[in-house]
């Protein structure tokens, strides 16, 4: 199984492709973040937010943490009363920017699941475009439970030492949200409902949790990435990580088209029906086959 992944990972050319949906997923980020924080803002107070996002600290690059930290920034300082018309503004923004990056990602999960695009042009960009708001929901929902984690811990009246506790849970709200992220994509992304979601959703979360946190280690230790690049460094160590994001997502995809296939050979190898020398009992000589009995003669 495990090489037949790495042969479609390189028919399908996956590292290209994850490529492409990184570049249109960084042309994304920064109006979709002004979507979240409007609609945030329409409910809770952004700011509270800002803590609750360190968690990607450990995940991002640092160079590309301060950018995405600095635009959040400045999105909360924002008074409330602009909050409510931003709202308008940045999703007629991401109309382009967050449908070319979430087209790239449904191209992509059909040409991993090996199916050609059916849907029309206006199907297929309200699907994306469906999928884009759904995640930014979903994100809202996400940030108030990690806002509200500590406030209720510190309603119930846990001790000081369950600090760590608060972190885990943090940190596991972050997966569920990325997993919950990617198995949408897998379910409503593919021209044809998949029959089989959960396991590419949950190896696509591990495996981006790990490369992630790699990359990060990578960047900021080994290569880096101010050194090497100078002023580009920001925009450099983004689209790397986005890259990183997208490949991971695209394996679980392929990881779950393998799984199909080897459901789907094991099942063709056990309903075939048993040869005749395989039927026969034990110890029956092997001979030409018994001729078929005559009908019974019309009298």
């Amino acid at each position: 199984a495990f090489r037949m992944l790495l042969r479609r990972l390189s028919r399908h050319q996956t590292a290209l492709v994850a490529a492409g949906c990184a570049f249109y997923g960084t042309l994304a980020l920064f109006p979709a973040l002004a979507t979240l924080v409007s609609l945030y803002g329409l409910f809770l107070n952004p700011s509270r937010a800002v803590a609750q996002l360190g968690l990607l600290r450990d995940l991002l690059p640092v160079e590309a943490w301060q950018l995405i930290a600095t635009q959040i920034d400045i999105l909360v300082q924002q008074p409330r009363d602009r909050l409510g018309l931003g709202l308008v503004a940045s999703i007629l923004a991401t109309l382009w920017s967050a449908s070319s990056g979430t087209t790239a990602m449904l191209s992509a999960l059909n040409l991993a699941a090996g199916l050609p695009e059916t849907r029309g042009v206006v199907r297929f960009q309200a699907i994306g475009l469906a999928l884009t708001l759904a995640a930014m929901l979903a994100g809202v929902i996400a940030l108030a439970l990690l806002v509200g984690l500590p406030a209720a811990v510190a309603y119930i009246g846990l001790p000081s030492a369950t600090v760590s506790l608060v972190n885990i849970l943090s940190m596991a709200i972050l997966l569920l949200f990325v997993s919950t992220l990617i198995g949408g994509l897998f379910t409503f992304g593919p021209a044809r409902r998949p029959k089989l979601v959960l396991p590419g959703a949950l190896g696509g979360t591990v495996l981006w949790l790990a490369a992630s946190s790699g990359f990060t280690w990578i960047a900021e230790s080994v290569i880096r990435l101010g050194a090497h690049y100078g002023p580009l460094a920001t925009p450099a160590a983004l689209l790397l990580w986005l890259w990183v994001s997208s490949f991971a997502t695209l394996v679980g995809a392929e990881f779950n088209a393998v799984l199909l296939s080897e459901l789907a050979r094991s099942a063709g190898s056990t309903d075939r029906p048993p040869s005749a020398a395989a039927s026969a009992p034990p110890g029956t000589p092997a001979g030409p086959p018994a001729p078929p009995p005559s009908s019974p003669s019309p009298s």
